[in-house]
């Protein structure tokens, strides 16, 4: 009997490293597989971040190159109106109308930059309630137009360097609010 149990006993003791081995095998293959999928649960999670912010970078840099002053804004001064119209397309207009009198109308093409505008002259139509005429003498001047938004979205300041001044006076340098029509 002690034969038997000695006999079962180093049979035993045989085994255990076998088993530990098996276990340690067992340990360090499930440890493998955890850092394996931690790896690309982080990396799902770097890669879920990344085309997030990509997102939000392409969201900011688009909302910079739209044109915030689109549209037709005016500025009503006592005798003369001053209309600005920028189009989608690149194209401007610039008018300074005294009632039904007079007015004096820029036409262009425009390029932006940040908040400004470039306004590249092509043509100048003058004209009053007996005659128009078309000014070639204007043709390649550019005006820097910077624009800002106010608190409200249907007014913007635009400060335009080197338009003429209207009957009024208005020193568009300084900047002169409009309001969107």
């Amino acid at each position: 009997m002690k034969k038997i149990f000695t006999i079962i006993f180093l049979i035993f003791i045989s085994c255990v490293p076998i088993f530990s081995q098996n276990s340690v095998e067992s340990d360090s293959t499930d440890a493998w597989n955890d850092l394996k999928k931690t790896g690309k649960d982080v990396l799902q999670k770097t890669e879920n971040f990344l085309k997030a912010a990509g997102a939000e970078i392409k969201e900011g840099v688009d909302n910079i190159k739209k044109v915030k002053c689109l549209g037709t804004w005016v500025y009503k001064g006592k005798n003369c109106t001053t209309t600005i119209t920028v189009n989608e397309d690149g194209t401007m207009e610039v008018e300074q109308r005294e009632g039904f009198l007079k007015s004096v109308c820029y036409k262009g093409n425009y390029t932006q930059i940040i908040r400004s505008l470039n306004f590249q002259i092509t043509e100048k139509i003058s004209s009053s309630w007996l005659s128009k005429k078309e000014d070639d003498d204007i043709i390649n001047e550019t005006w820097f137009i910077s624009y800002a938004n106010q608190d409200d979205e249907n007014k913007m300041k635009f400060t335009i360097s080197n338009i003429p001044e209207d009957s009024d006076k208005t020193d568009f340098s300084q900047g002169v609010i409009f309001t969107k029509k």
